[in-house]
């Protein structure tokens, strides 16, 4: 998916990421944060950017990013996700990045 909706209390927020081609061997991918108007360590985890693998014989990855829940009131904010092969010769699928939009819940 190229957008994500999340509300604070939720936690975290999972990002698919999926290959494709041939899955007869693992491959291995960077992801990134960006802050957009959700802020990196205030809003969501301050982590990465990170390198992870898409196991052989799957077609997916589950990345789980870890979102912060706070008392004050505020506005939606949004963050994204970008996302590069590391392989040699791996497409991932139709998108490289996606927007996580974080709904305030309080």
């Amino acid at each position: 998916k190229d957008t994500y909706v999340a509300t604070e209390s939720d936690g975290s927020v999972r990002i698919v990421v999926e290959r494709e081609g041939s899955t007869h061997e693992a491959v291995f991918f960077r992801w990134t944060l960006r802050s957009n108007s959700a802020g990196q360590g205030t809003d969501f985890a301050n982590i990465g950017p990170g390198t992870e693998q898409i196991a052989a014989g799957s077609r997916t990855a589950t990345l789980t990013i870890p979102l912060v829940s706070d008392a004050i009131v505020e506005n939606t904010e949004v963050f994204l996700v970008e996302i590069e092969p590391i392989t040699a010769g791996v497409t991932l699928g139709e998108r490289s990045h996606a927007a996580v939009i974080v709904v305030d819940d309080d």
